[in-house]
């Protein structure tokens, strides 16, 4: 089963999720997604949401979509504890951690992230070109699609991912 969680860049039935969820169906795998509106790095971290799903519903491999909430702190750093907790909480299970599709310069969530997520997978979604809806941040379905598409390689060209 897979379990793709964090904030509403996971696309609430929409954008990402819609996008990604058919890929591993395919695969014979269960995916649940569950955003939570906005959530941020260190709320995410401190509040129970994210353990109560892991417990309840007892995934293989764990998607994490989040960051996109702290972009523009001033002091992203002070994040990187929070990370690796929300990381370790992941403990025994497959893990990648979806880094956000920027829509503009970050103040540095994409690098603390990076530093900080292990033992799960970091895919840097930064650089991606989306088209978004009206908001100018989230994805709509288009940029989903290209944004999973980019993921699915990436997941797929990792060691042990299935064939």
């Amino acid at each position: 089963m897979v379990l793709h969680t964090g904030d509403s860049m996971v696309g609430f039935y929409a954008g990402l999720e819609k996008a990604l969820g058919p890929h591993f169906e395919a695969l014979g795998a269960k995916y649940v997604q569950d955003a939570v509106t906005n959530a941020a790095i260190a709320s995410f971290d401190k509040g129970d949401h994210f353990t109560k799903m892991l417990a309840s519903r007892d995934p293989d491999l764990v998607l994490i979509t989040l960051g996109a909430n702290d972009v523009f702190l001033p002091a992203p750093q002070r994040l990187a504890k929070n990370v690796a907790s929300i990381a370790k909480k992941t403990a025994g299970r497959r893990c990648f951690w979806i880094g956000p599709p920027t829509w503009k310069k970050d103040t540095g969530i994409v690098d603390v992230i990076r530093e900080n997520c292990a033992p799960c997978i970091f895919y840097d979604s930064s650089a991606l070109k989306l088209e978004r809806r009206a908001d100018g941040i989230h994805p709509d379905d288009k940029g989903g699609e290209t944004w999973a598409i980019a993921f699915w390689d990436f997941y797929r060209a990792q060691p042990a991912a299935p064939t």
